[in-house]
C-alpha cells in the first residue's frame, strides 16, 4: 500500500497528471491503433499519457509517456496539450515497448539518449524509427 502511494506520487511528481487527448489527437491516434495492431485510448492496460511534472521533455518510461515540451512549459500552455507530433512519437514508444518488453525498451532509449550522438538521426536507436512514424503520420 504505501509503495503504491510511492509510485503513484513519484509519477505525479515527475511525469505530471494524467491527461487524455482532444479530438484531434484521438483521430491520430485511433490511425496509429489501426496500422500498428495496438490499442492506444481506451484500454485499462494501454498507456497513460502526462502532462509532464519535473520532467518537462517528451519521455516514455514503461506504459507512462510525457507530453511535454524541452523548454521548460507545457506545449501550448496549461490543458491545451495538442501537439500532435508529440503524441504520436510517444506513442510510437509504447508500440516499441509492446515489441521489445519494458526493459529492452528501457535499457535501449537510456543508451540511445546518453550515449549515442543524435539519436533522431540514428537508425541503430529507438528514437528513428519513432521519428519517422512521426513525420509519416502526424499530417
Amino acid at each position: 500500500m504505501i509503495g503504491g502511494g510511492v509510485r503513484t506520487f513519484g509519477n505525479i511528481a515527475i511525469l505530471g497528471p494524467t491527461i487524455r487527448p482532444n479530438k484531434t489527437i484521438s483521430t491520430q491516434l485511433k490511425k496509429m491503433e489501426t496500422d500498428l495492431g495496438i490499442k492506444l485510448i481506451d484500454d485499462p492496460y494501454g498507456p497513460v499519457y502526462r502532462t509532464g511534472g519535473l520532467w518537462q521533455r517528451g519521455l516514455s518510461v514503461g506504459i507512462s509517456h510525457s507530453i511535454a515540451h524541452g523548454n521548460g512549459s507545457i506545449i501550448t500552455g496549461v490543458g491545451k496539450i495538442n501537439d500532435v507530433q508529440t503524441w504520436i512519437h510517444e506513442s510510437y514508444h509504447y508500440f516499441q515497448l509492446l515489441n521489445q518488453g519494458w526493459y529492452g525498451q528501457l535499457s535501449k532509449g537510456f543508451i540511445d539518449q546518453f550515449f549515442t550522438p543524435d539519436p533522431y538521426n540514428n537508425s541503430n536507436t529507438n528514437e528513428f524509427p519513432a521519428t519517422q512514424y512521426q513525420s509519416k503520420y502526424s499530417n
